[in-house]
């Protein structure tokens, strides 16, 4: 089973009591948990990122027993590094025959340099003892400036689209992208039909040849049957850019359902 957490698309974060609940369900039905953590540092608003090994330490026996395979990337989170590809998996609770497999197509895989490097200071970042004070601070610094960047985007974000009409956003906990439902006409979703798309994709496509943005239709993230949604993401770096995006969005949005009603 994989589990992305902090979440893409909908950008929530699990509690704790929710990832026990997954643990009970894997130790029962004997699944693997693989835990997609790549978004780990994007939390906000006060949210904790919780590892599913360490909620699977603190779960009572026999569910501590669990298997996890925990992922994270230097292509994610707030290094955002998608041109040095580097990455890890750690195994927890794992056979050890299974392991023996494991070590044989490691060994089997060529690692670029760069990308081990890039991940190694993700892992281990500049402290005062491993490195200079100047460096230190400047690690810090940077970090926190990209952080709290894209923490008032999911901010900005969740206003605007609480701002639109027929768009439901929920709240942007966490990872690089929101999640809205749109609760679309039965005449869109008809003619969605009739063309042979998705009632999202027919939107989304409506969105881009009206506004030129791109978004993803929630039908490729297997969306609850009967609704529909799009992701938009939170990467555009300059505020006032983003905020320019987000207001071409709220007035196609609200034009749209003018017409479609």
């Amino acid at each position: 089973m994989v589990v992305i957490n902090p979440n893409n698309p909908t950008g929530s974060v699990l509690p704790l009591e929710h990832m026990w609940g997954i643990i009970r369900f894997a130790y029962k039905h004997r699944i693997t948990i693989i835990a997609d953590e790549v978004y780990q540092h994007n939390v906000y608003f006060g949210n904790k990122f919780i590892s599913f090994r360490k909620a699977v330490n603190t779960i009572e026996a026999p569910y501590n027993n669990v298997s996890v395979i925990s992922m994270n990337s230097i292509s994610k989170g707030f290094t955002g590094e998608c041109g040095i590809r580097g990455g890890y998996m750690d195994f927890y609770n794992i056979d050890s025959d299974v392991m023996k497999q494991i070590h044989k197509i490691r060994d089997a895989c060529s690692v670029n340099v760069a990308g081990s490097i890039a991940m190694g200071v993700l892992c281990d970042p500049p402290t005062i003892e491993n490195s200079s004070k100047e460096t230190a601070e400047q690690y810090a610094k940077e970090k926190s400036t990209i952080l709290s960047l894209i923490e008032q985007k999911a901010k900005m974000t969740m206003e605007v689209f609480n701002q639109c009409k027929n768009i439901k956003c929920k709240p942007i906990a966490g990872a690089l992208y929101a999640f809205p439902r749109v609760l679309l006409p039965n005449s869109v979703i008809k003619a969605a039909r009739e063309s042979g798309q998705e009632p999202c994709e027919y939107f989304c496509k409506a969105m881009l040849e009206e506004t030129g943005i791109v978004t993803v239709p929630g039908c490729g993230f297997g969306q609850e049957p009967g609704t529909y949604h799009f992701r938009v993401s939170l990467l555009i770096w300059n505020l006032e850019e983003f905020a320019k995006v987000l207001e071409t969005m709220k007035n196609f949005i609200n034009k749209y359902f003018e017409t479609h009603k």
